[in-house]
């Protein structure tokens, strides 16, 4: 008898600790499905050129191409470059040719990290920072 109260007892304290192992707590799983989502890549940059379509204080629009725009982020260190020389982002006009070195962002959206302007060099490269 003793012992089937102890049996007893036991299970009244130690079921409800089973009973949450059972299921998915909630908040600790992204809502992807199960798929693996990569990170950012680090100190990797591309050179994307193109026609500067638009330019403010958060953002430069380059057409790549025939119906291809690209939206990169500008921070405050974005520099800007003509001949060599460093010109400040007012003296940049529209519609300017553009090489632009672009890596990603802490949250994983492109920013623009140097704008050439002028005749674009090579064609884009992936090189090591």
């Amino acid at each position: 008898m003793k012992l089937a109260a102890l049996v007893a007892l036991s299970l009244m304290v130690l079921g409800p600790l089973a009973i949450p192992a059972q299921y998915r707590r909630r908040g600790v799983y992204n809502n992807n499905n199960g798929a693996v989502m990569p990170g950012p890549v680090a100190d990797v940059s591309i050179d994307v050129q193109g026609v500067l379509k638009g330019l403010s204080k958060k953002e430069l629009l380059v057409e790549t191409g025939e119906d291809h725009t690209i939206s990169l982020r500008r921070t405050s260190k974005t520099k800007f470059f003509r001949e060599d020389k460093q010109v400040k982002a007012d003296d940049v006009a529209l519609e300017e040719k553009v090489s632009v070195e672009v890596a990603q962002d802490k949250d994983a959206k492109l920013m623009a990290v140097m704008v050439k302007l002028g005749a674009p060099g090579k064609p884009g490269t992936l090189k090591q920072r």
